[in-house]
């Protein structure tokens, strides 16, 4: 199996930990909206489907990141949280997650 050579910090435009984080915490919505799953299992899905693309991309593309499945954690989390009720700590992970791979790379203050 091989490993991506990643970082959590990145200075493309968009990076791909936030992509991964984005599309598992639009993909516990959709779950929540359409199917009205128990959160344990929607996260257990979520995180399924991002292993396995993981898992593809050890095999044809840039490699297996762990990285990217922390962030589909958080993606997860960060939607459960806002679901149940918790926004504060739901908002607090994704404005994190944005600085920490967006906003700040890009000012060149990390």
């Amino acid at each position: 199996m091989q490993y991506a050579k990643d970082n959590f910090i990145t200075r493309i435009n968009f990076s791909d930990k936030f992509q991964h984080f984005g599309v598992c915490f639009s993909g516990m919505y959709i779950l929540k909206i359409h199917f009205s799953l128990p959160f344990w299992l929607m996260g257990l899905i979520i995180f399924t489907l991002g292993f396995l693309w993981e898992v593809k991309d050890s095999f044809y593309a840039d490699g297996f990141s762990w990285r990217d499945l922390v962030a589909d954690l958080l993606g997860i989390i960060a939607a459960g949280l806002l679901l149940i009720g918790l926004w504060y700590y739901g908002i607090g992970i994704i404005v994190i997650c944005y600085l920490l791979w967006e906003e700040l790379p890009k000012r060149g203050r990390i």
